[in-house]
Parts: C-alpha cells; sequence; structure tokens
C-alpha cells in the first residue's frame, strides 16, 4: 500500500508539515516526534489527502454502482488510533488489533499519526485513512539501538494466534482458526535508501520484527504494515517474484493458488491477467499485486505499484 512520488514536493513544505505537528505536542516529546515524521517523510510514508485518492482506484472493469451494503456495511469498516491500544482496524472479517509491545501510551503528532516514543527506537503508527498504510513504523535513530522489535496483536479483542507465512508475512488469526488480516512481507531501509536485512518471527500474539542494522544509514525505518484495512485489501509481491511472474506462466498459477490458500480475498484472479500485470510493472521496475475492495461485488484485480524492498 505504498504511495509513489514525493509526498511533500519540497524541503519547505515538509518543515512545515513537521512544524505543524510539533506545535500540538509537548516540548519533551518534540525531537523525537521530529526525527521520526522527517525519517517517514524523507521515505514517502506519510500522504497528503491529494495522494489518498490514488489508493481507492479500482479496476476500470469494476462499476461504481457495484458497491454493496450501503450505511450498514459501511459501520463494519473502520480505522482507529489509540493512545494506549495503537491501531484497530475493524473490517468484514473481523477486528484486529496492533500495538507496540512493551511501550508506554502513544501521543497523537498529526491526523492518523500515533508517535509512541522510547529510548532507543520511537514507533510510529499510521491509519491508511491518513497516511500510504495502516502500519507501524520503527524508527531506529543509531547503532546502539536494539535489533528487535515486538508488536502485540488482537483477534477480534482476544489474543491473536500468529502463522508465518512462505511470503515471509504473518496471518493473523482468530481463536477459531479464521484469517481475519495478514502482515506484509517485512522490509527496513536506511536514510540512504539502501535495504537492511529484516524479518519476522512469532512468539505467542507477538509478533517480532529483527532488524540488523549494523553499520547501515541512520535513521532506519522498518515496516510491520498490515495487508487488509478498512477500504481494501492489497497483497504485493516482491521485485523477484514480479519478474518470475512475469516471464514463467507455470510460477503464476502456483503463486495465485499459494495466494487464495492464505487469503480468500485473493482468489478468483486469472493467470493470464496477473501475467499481463506483471510485465507492465517489470518494465516500469514496479511489481505487481492483487487487490480487493470490501463491500464491492467484483472479482480481486491486479495493481501495479513501487515495490516495497
Amino acid at each position: 500500500m505504498t504511495v509513489a512520488g514525493s509526498i511533500f514536493g519540497s524541503a519547505h513544505v515538509a518543515d512545515a508539515q513537521i512544524s505543524q505537528r510539533s506545535n500540538s505536542q509537548s516540548g519533551e516529546v518534540l525531537p523525537a516526534a521530529d526525527e521520526a515524521i522527517r525519517a517517514l517523510d524523507s521515505l514517502n510514508l506519510l500522504a497528503t489527502d491529494s495522494l489518498l485518492s490514488d489508493r481507492a482506484l479500482t479496476a476500470p472493469e469494476v462499476d461504481k454502482q457495484a458497491r454493496l451494503g450501503g450505511e450498514k456495511n459501511s459501520a463494519l469498516a473502520s480505522e482507529t488510533l489509540s493512545e494506549s491500544d495503537g491501531l484497530s482496524i475493524s473490517t468484514p472479517q473481523g477486528e484486529v488489533g496492533m500495538t507496540p509491545a512493551n511501550l508506554g501510551k502513544g501521543r497523537r503528532v498529526d491526523s492518523g499519526v500515533m508517535l509512541f516514543p522510547d529510548e532507543h527506537a520511537n514507533v510510529v503508527m499510521t491509519s491508511s485513512q491518513d497516511a500510504s498504510a495502516a502500519a507501524g513504523y520503527v524508527v531506529i535513530p543509531g547503532a546502539d539501538s536494539p535489533t528487535e522489535y515486538r508488536f502485540s496483536f488482537t483477534a477480534n479483542n482476544a489474543p491473536a494466534e500468529l502463522e508465518l507465512t512462505s511470503r515471509g508475512g504473518v496471518l493473523i488469526k482468530d481463536e477459531e482458526g479464521n484469517v481475519l488480516n495478514s502482515v506484509a512481507p517485512p522490509w527496513a531501509r536506511g536514510s540512504d535508501g539502501a535495504d537492511v536485512e529484516t524479518w519476522y518471527e512469532v512468539d505467542g500474539d507477538e509478533l517480532v520484527q529483527h532488524v540488523q542494522h549494523a553499520g547501515a544509514s541512520y535513521p532506519v525505518v522498518a515496516d510491520p504494515s498490515l495487508e487488509c484495512d478498512a477500504a481494501l485489501c492489497t497483497l504485493l509481491y516482491s521485485r523477484s517474484d514480479t519478474q518470475r511472474l512475469a516471464n514463467e506462466s507455470n510460477f503464476a498459477a502456483a503463486v495465485l493458488s499459494a495466494a487464495c490458500g492464505s487469503a480468500a480475498w485473493a482468489c478468483g484472479l486469472a493467470a493470464g491477467v496477473a501475467i499481463d500485470a506483471a510485465n507492465r510493472a517489470d518494465n516500469e521496475g514496479k511489481c505487481v499485486g492483487i487487490r480487493h475492495l470490501h463491500y464491492v461485488a467484483a472479482a480481486s484485480f491486479p495493481v501495479v505499484e513501487p515495490c516495497r524492498e
């Protein structure tokens, strides 16, 4: 769910945005807020309202009149940010909560942006309604910072069951084993744009993101982001998988079958359609994905977006 392009257009606009956020907070949080927000801005991870509209674009064949359920169904989909409980997302599948573990209360620094400051690293929780993703961004300031970061998950207000996937992501299940949401495969990036080695581990209802940041350019940003928000679900493939989808027809069938097995909403995409989209993504230096809109009577459709890794 990455938004392409420059977020604020120029440095002085970004400075103005940060100043506005900082003015709403007490002095002791300002340095952490400034550093964390600047780090996310530099990687284009915060979106303005004008860019948010791009997230809702659907495939041309999706009829705008196909939206189902009206006010009743719309009420089922929501996102909230809480100082104590972090990010909560309700979808037709159920409600999932994501909270930075072992940290105190958060501080709201902007609409849809909640900062959880810490001595060794800062966590910024964002809502997709006001930023480019429903996510928890870890901003690692220096070499003395820890190499693992924990997030607690709930499913329908109970501890979630977490399961690693073959893609490197994590399924979020309720007590009955139903998949309510999923975490995209991890990435971490230094301030110079270079990738930093990272991976997930599951410890009960906690997701542990390991970040091997020694020698990286600081601050380093790492991202556990949810693949389903209140509006839609997006499964974005890696650059290497996109290239294989574009060039190996047998691989396309296997990948689509695997996606359907872990996320029912990803079912129904024809291999030929996926291959065509993968070719376009590969030619543009981007990655292909599968998107599904909640409450729309249409099958899933392909999207082409900037790669996360």
